[in-house]
Formats: structure tokens, C-alpha cells, sequence
């Protein structure tokens, strides 16, 4: 291109001389005062600036009234506070002052000249002075006003007529030579020198006011500075486009996915325009905003820098990009971001169908969770349970949850209420047993065999005693008076061996149980009626939870007795005894569900001690019909257990905190036994019926509470309520069996026995026992 455009032209502006109103306002001062006015903001004064006062008329202000003229005690001067010259004047009172009368009118003739040499003057009468307020007092001191005074040079006001342009190709020829013409405004009227430039390039093109400057196609930046006779310097640009340029290419990067990092809703996202061009000039916005529905725009951001962070939502976002280049030319591009959603957190607590010991420890979890998650400088047992936490809560089936629960709930150790119970009623029965041996007339040394026992349930052993007393020399007529053995003092033993098993319920696990105890005694008898005594026991206990491997509770027992029996009439009799003992246990907790991350086996060890406070009363009276007893019975038995806190270790994050644990029993029974005494050549036979009726009174359900040991809170927390089942309320007692009495002080049994009406307890026993008994 070679041809040459032209632009409109504009003529250079020139200086507006000084000129004069025809009146102004001012405040005549009283004697001996003077008041400084700008006559240029006061309106007396107009023109292009710098204005300077050349000439005040000898400085007298004249008035007039009914054509006369005469001087006045006012006098006017040129204020000029920074020695700059300026448009600035002082009126003065002498000590008569001025008072003006109707008709008078103050007039003064002034002369201003313009740097240019231009002047402008006030021509008879002369500017008139109105005395009223009004605008242009300068208060002396004042810096803003007196600088005012100087009326200072402005620069001039540049501009390039045409404003930005695009010019086509006029010859089919690289580039196009294109003219332009600047425009100013100078308010003094100074003369203007001009300096045009392209694109960056500080080296003027031309100094002409309308130079014809050749341009390359595609956009250029073209600038010009006009400065004026004091160097201020005004400037203007315009984009001229040369043939058809080419607009900017928009690249908003490519689709991508956006992970969760905070599992919070949204993500923060760097959106980048980085490989956005614009091959004939530069990008100079992008513009970001993100698309709805297909239509709805929502603007994120706009900025000349080509990446931005903002936050996106969960889901997939359509971002578009609009990218302007110095021409102001567009180009646009979209991309999609997606961003993942955060893991779906279950809230335990709200699974149906959860039992109430599963629920209370969802409700913990849902809240340890929180807390974990929000807390940072975790301990090791902390970190694990989050870890826990997360496959249990995040990417979890129901099904498993609930198995999970179940597995953390600490029901296990309420196994150690029926271990206790257990060895408690064994004591109870084993010193019972030796009771209505010293009834039947029992001395010396008493060595009981083998019991076996189920559940607690104890087989006596020396109740033939008094069906045999009378048939067979055994009796207290062979002892021989005197001596610790004697007639009064009696030493006794006597070992048993219990199992059972019990059915899984929604408060306690299915289990195994054994126990073995050995108890000994010794008793004195004050008289035919009174006989009180002493034992020591000790007794092991196991329980195994089914399925196996899922853990189990040991128990070691050691325990003392007091014991006594009396007669109150004939046949009739109570028995008494008050027990303590001290257990130690060991609890073992198997923990396995599979949770999001894959499957969880740890094992929960923890150790403590407990006492327990027991007492029991029965009474009883025997019916003898021939060969047949009838023994109506009737008793009470008390218990009162305390089990110490203790916390559990192995399992990491899962360990528990167990808060003490309290409980009782209060029995009561009613039983029936039939005895019949069969004499035989080589001995006595004595088969037997029983029936115990057995009532629990204290039947509400225990409850103790544990916590999560790497609770960040297990300090100051409610504990979470473990929850035991009821108590049967009532069961029965079975029991059949056949005794025998041989000569020499030797007797032997066989007894079945069974419990009736227990909910999850099944129990049956065959029970065998021998014992020998001599006097010393």
C-alpha cells in the first residue's frame, strides 16, 4: 500500500485575551481594613491564562453621584503574595473610611496583559465595585487561595481527530500511508510544537500538526505529545488498523477434572488463557465467566493477566473465555471443568433399623469424626481413628456400617456381671451344702466330691446326710469327743465345675462359659442348735464369645465367707452367710468388619478388678412320712458387685475408656424336695425330686459407659450408654436324681438337672459325686 488516507483537520487553538466585566461584588472594608480579591473567581476578570494586573488608574478608587466624580478614601493595589505576578487586588480603607450614600458608584480603571502581549482594560467609568459579598476573597495565609493568585499555566489538551480507525488497503501494496491532524486546547494560547509516534518506539515520526506517517498492515498504535511554550505536555493515542487485521486466537485449556481436596462443597481452580496469541498485536483483557442453562452468564472475572483462581461447584462447570486485543478485536473459547464432589459422609446415627447400644455409639462417632477432621497435630491413636472414620463413613455399604457398629459396641464385657453372679451363687450353694451336713449331724473332717454345675446352678452334696443318720453307723454317735476335730469343730472341702452356654440377644454376645472353684471351711457348733463357720475360696472363671476368635473375658476369684445355721424348733431351721469377694479380670475383644478401605481385624486387651458384697437367708422344715421327706424350702441372696474403669490398649484408635461399673441381684426362691430312703441288703437308696421356683427382684436393665479412648473430648464428654439385658424375671429349678449310702461313711450320687423359662439360657446337667466322712 503506497496510497495516503486522510484524516479530518482541526485548527490549532488560540489565546482568548483579557476582558472585563462590567461590574463585581465586593465588601467595602471599614477603616483602616482591606480585603484581597481574585478577580478572576470573583467574575471581573476572563481570558486565557497567564493574566497578569499591569495597570490600576494611580490606584484610586473614584465614585460618581449626579454626574460628579471625586476621589475616595479607598485605594486599590496589586496583590501578589508569591511574587508571581497574577489577578489578584487589594482594596484598602483609610482612617475616614468610606461610607457610600444613595447614588454612589465606585469605579476603577484597570488594565491586565496576557503573556502573548494581548491586554484588556476596564475603559471609563471603569470596572463598578457593588458593595456586596460575593465571590474571589482571598484570605491572606490561605496557600490555596493566595496560589490561586498566580493564575498558573495549564498544559494543553491533546487529542487526534478521528478518534481509533481502520483503514483498507489501497493499492494492494504492504502497508498504507495514513494522514492525521491533532486537535489542542491550550488555555493560554502559547504556540505548540507536536511529536507523533508508533507503537513503542520513542523516536518521533513527525513533528508536523498534520503529518502523513506510514503505517505496516495490521494494528498500530499511534501517539502524539503537544507541548507548549512552558514544556507542559499533553498527549493522545489512537489504534489505526491497516487492511484486515487479524484478531486474537482465545484457548481456555482443556477439559479437565478438579479432585476434592478439603471435602468441602467447591474447589478453588486456576483458570489459565496462557495459550491464547494475537499474531498482529497483544491481548489486552481476559474475560471469564461461567455458563448455565445453556444461556445464564456469570461473570468470574476480567483482568490483563492471562490465569485467574476462583472457586467452582461440585459438578460439571462450562467456563467460557473472551479474550480483547488491542485493536479491540475478540475471540472467545470454552472449556469444562469438573469437579468432583467431596466424599459422601454417612451420618451413622440416622441408619434404620439400628439397635439402641448401636445407635448411642454411631451418635459418638458422627461427632469424634467432625472433630477429627477439623483438628490438626493429631496423636498416633487420633490418626488411626480417623482413618477408621473415613472407611466406615465414606464409600461404605450399609450392611457393613451396622456390622461395624456392632463390632465396636462394648457389650462383650457385660459378660462380666454374669461371671461374677456366677461365682457368687456358687459360694452361696457351696456353704449351703455344708449346712445341711452339719443338720444331718456332720463332724470331723468332711471331704466333698466333684460337683458339676451348670450356669451356677450347684448340686448340694450332703443332704442324705439325715436321711442316713439313723440307718447307718456313720452318724456323730462313732466320733469321739475332744481333740480340733472333735464333735464341735468340723474342717470341710468341696470342688465344683460349671459350663453353660448362652444365645446371642441385642445387648450381649453369644458365648461358652466354665468355671471351676475350690472352696474350704472350718465351723464349730456352740450347741445343739447354733453352728457358725468361715471359708475361703477361690475360683476361676473363662468365657469364650461365639463365633470363635471374636475374644472372651477370664476371670481369677478370691473370696471369704461367715456362715451359720440354727434350729428354731424342731425341723424348722435358718441358715445365714455373708460373702466378700475380690475378682481380678481379663478382657479380650476381637474387632472385625470390612469398611471402604478393606477389612479391620484388631484386638482390644484390657485388665481391672472388681469386689463384690453378697448375703443370703433361708429357712426350711422337714416333714417325715415313714421312709418319705418332704422339705419345703424358702431363701433370699443379695448381691452387690462394683466392677473398677479401665482402659483398653492394641487397638489403636479403637481402644475404649470403661467407666465403673455397679450392679446387684436380689433373688428370691421357693422350692420343694421329696426325698425317699429305700433300705437294701448292702445299703440305703435314696432317690430324689426337686423343684425351685426362682424370682429376680432387682430386673432393670444395667448400664455402664465407655468412651473412644482417642476422643479429643473423652474428658469432658457424656459417656457413651452400653445397655445389658434384663435380668430374667423369674425361671424354675428341675432336678432329679438317686443317692446311695454305704457302710464305712461312704455315699455317692447322680443327679439331672435343667432350667425352665430362661430366654436365651439353655441348661441341662448331669451331676456326680462322692463323699467320705469319718470321725477323728
Amino acid at each position: 500500500m503506497s496510497g495516503v488516507a486522510l484524516l479530518a483537520l482541526a485548527p490549532l487553538a488560540q489565546a482568548i485575551p483579557p476582558s472585563f466585566s462590567s461590574q463585581v461584588n465586593i465588601p467595602i472594608p471599614a477603616p483602616n481594613q482591606s480585603v484581597a480579591i481574585n478577580l478572576r473567581t470573583a467574575g471581573a476578570l476572563s481570558g486565557s491564562p497567564l493574566i497578569d494586573i499591569t495597570d490600576l488608574g494611580q490606584g484610586v478608587v473614584w465614585v460618581t453621584n449626579g454626574g460628579v466624580t471625586t476621589g475616595t478614601d479607598l485605594s486599590i493595589d496589586v496583590y501578589d503574595p508569591n511574587d508571581a505576578g497574577g489577578v489578584c487586588v487589594v482594596i484598602a480603607s483609610g482612617s475616614l473610611g468610606y461610607t457610600p450614600t444613595p447614588g454612589d458608584t465606585l469605579f476603577v480603571p484597570i488594565q491586565a496583559t496576557n503573556q502573548q502581549g494581548e491586554s484588556g482594560s476596564t475603559v471609563p467609568p471603569g470596572i463598578t465595585i457593588i458593595n456586596a459579598p460575593g465571590p474571589g476573597i482571598v484570605i491572606p495565609g490561605n496557600e490555596t487561595q493566595e496560589d490561586s493568585c498566580a493564575d498558573l499555566n495549564q498544559a494543553p489538551v491533546a487529542s487526534i481527530n478521528g478518534g481509533n480507525q481502520t483503514v483498507s488497503d489501497t493499492d494492494g501494496a504492504p502497508g498504507e500511508t495514513v494522514r492525521l491532524t491533532a486537535s489542542a486546547t491550550d488555555p493560554e494560547g502559547e504556540l505548540l510544537t507536536f511529536a507523533w509516534f508508533v507503537g513503542n518506539d520513542q523516536t518521533p515520526v513527525s513533528t508536523l500538526q498534520e503529518p502523513a506517517i506510514a503505517l505496516p498492515d495490521g494494528v498500530s498504535v499511534v501517539r502524539v505529545e503537544i507541548t507548549d511554550a512552558n514544556d507542559e505536555t499533553g498527549s493522545a493515542e489512537v489504534t489505526i488498523t491497516v487492511g484486515n487485521a487479524t484478531g486474537p486466537a482465545a484457548n481456555a485449556g482443556s477439559d479437565r477434572s478438579v479432585a476434592d481436596t478439603d471435602r468441602e462443597d467447591g474447589e478453588d481452580v486456576t483458570l489459565d488463557a496462557s495459550l491464547s496469541t494475537d499474531t498482529d498485536g497483544q491481548i489486552v483483557t481476559y474475560r471469564w465467566s461461567r455458563i448455565t442453562d445453556g444461556e445464564t452468564e456469570t461473570l468470574l472475572g476480567t483482568s490483563g493477566a492471562p490465569t485467574l483462581q476462583t472457586r467452582l461447584p461440585n459438578g460439571e462447570n462450562l467456563i467460557q473465555l473472551l479474550v480483547t486485543d488491542n485493536s479491540g478485536l475478540q475471540a472467545s473459547d470454552t472449556v469444562t471443568i469438573t469437579v468432583a464432589a467431596g466424599p459422601v459422609i454417612t451420618t451413622l446415627a440416622d441408619i434404620p433399623n439400628l439397635s439402641p447400644n448401636q445407635r448411642r455409639v454411631a451418635l459418638a462417632l458422627d461427632r469424634i469424626c467432625n472433630q477429627l477432621r477439623d483438628l490438626s497435630g493429631l496423636t498416633a491413636d487420633q490418626q488411626d481413628l480417623l482413618i477408621r472414620c473415613n472407611g466406615l463413613q465414606v464409600n461404605n455399604t450399609t450392611a457393613n456400617q451396622i456390622d461395624a457398629l456392632d463390632e465396636m459396641v462394648a457389650d462383650d464385657f457385660a459378660v462380666a456381671r454374669t461371671q461374677t453372679l456366677l461365682f457368687a451363687n456358687t459360694q452361696y450353694a457351696s456353704v449351703m451344702d455344708r449346712l445341711m451336713a452339719l443338720r444331718g449331724g456332720a463332724k470331723g473332717l468332711s471331704l466333698a466330691g466333684l460337683n458339676i454345675i451348670v450356669d451356677g446352678k450347684s448340686v448340694p452334696l450332703a443332704q442324705l446326710q439325715d436321711m442316713v443318720k439313723g440307718l447307718l453307723g456313720g452318724g456323730a454317735s462313732a466320733d469321739e469327743p475332744g481333740g480340733l476335730l472333735s464333735d464341735k469343730w468340723g474342717m470341710w472341702a468341696r470342688g465344683n465345675y460349671s459350663f453353660g452356654d448362652k444365645d446371642r440377644s441385642n445387648s450381649s454376645p453369644a458365648f461358652d462359659a466354665d468355671q471351676w472353684a475350690l472352696v474350704g471351711g472350718l465351723d464349730y457348733r456352740f450347741n445343739d442348735k447354733w453352728v457358725g463357720g468361715v471359708s475361703l475360696a477361690y475360683g476361676q472363671s473363662s468365657i469364650e464369645f461365639n463365633p470363635r476368635d471374636e475374644g472372651g473375658l477370664d476371670t481369677d476369684t478370691w473370696a471369704i465367707s461367715l456362715y451359720g445355721s440354727t434350729y428354731a424348733a424342731k425341723n424348722f431351721y435358718f441358715d445365714a452367710i455373708v460373702n466378700v469377694a475380690n475378682a481380678d479380670y481379663g478382657a479380650d475383644r476381637n474387632i472385625t468388619y470390612v469398611d471402604g478401605a478393606g477389612l479391620v481385624n484388631v484386638d482390644a486387651h484390657g485388665d481391672t478388678d472388681g469386689m463384690t458384697y453378697s448375703a443370703g437367708l433361708s429357712g426350711g422344715y422337714d416333714f417325715l412320712v415313714g421312709g418319705l421327706t418332704l422339705s419345703p424350702t424358702v431363701g433370699l441372696f443379695y448381691i452387690d458387685a462394683t466392677i473398677d474403669g479401665f482402659t483398653e490398649r492394641g487397638a489403636g484408635g479403637l481402644n475404649l475408656i470403661y467407666d465403673e461399673q455397679t450392679f446387684q441381684s436380689f433373688t428370691g426362691n421357693l422350692g420343694f424336695r421329696v426325698t425317699y430312703a429305700w433300705n437294701l441288703s448292702w445299703g440305703v437308696l435314696l432317690p430324689h425330686l426337686r423343684v425351685d421356683y426362682v424370682r429376680e427382684f432387682k430386673d432393670d436393665a444395667d448400664v455402664f459407659g465407655v468412651r473412644f479412648a482417642a476422643d479429643p473430648n473423652a474428658t469432658s464428654t457424656p459417656p457413651i450408654l452400653v445397655e445389658t439385658d434384663n435380668p430374667d424375671e423369674s425361671y424354675w429349678r428341675l432336678a432329679t436324681g438317686l443317692s446311695a449310702q454305704f457302710i464305712h461313711g461312704i455315699s455317692g450320687y447322680v443327679e439331672y438337672q435343667r432350667l425352665e423359662s430362661f430366654e436365651f439360657i439353655n441348661f441341662q446337667d448331669v451331676s456326680m459325686g462322692l463323699r467320705f466322712q469319718r470321725s477323728f
